[in-house]
């Protein structure tokens, strides 16, 4: 059985270093729900340690720079005042 997939990474989400040539590791992982089942590329046996340093690298990427580290995240900000003089029940309460 043969498979093939595609994905697109927007690349303003990649963060990295500038630099004339890059070296990536790279990993790839299914999980099969109704087995209950993780398939990755990368093996670690399961009593050693050093999970990202056994990634393959991906290599002949050169000619790119990173893209702009800026992001917009709108907030807003509210604020109340409550005046005595406008409302007198605020006197009248055992919590002053």
């Amino acid at each position: 059985m043969d498979g093939r997939f595609e994905m697109k990474i927007p690349y303003s989400q990649l963060r990295f270093n500038e630099g004339d040539s890059q070296v990536w590791g790279i990993n790839v992982e299914r999980f099969i729900s109704r087995r209950f089942e993780t398939d990755m590329l990368v093996y670690t046996p399961r009593n050693e340690s050093g999970f990202t340093s056994r990634f393959p690298d991906l290599v002949g990427i050169e000619g790119i720079t990173p893209p702009a580290r800026i992001e917009y995240l709108p907030y807003v900000v509210g604020k109340s005042r409550i005046h005595s003089k406008l409302h007198p029940a605020i006197h009248s309460t055992p919590w002053k």
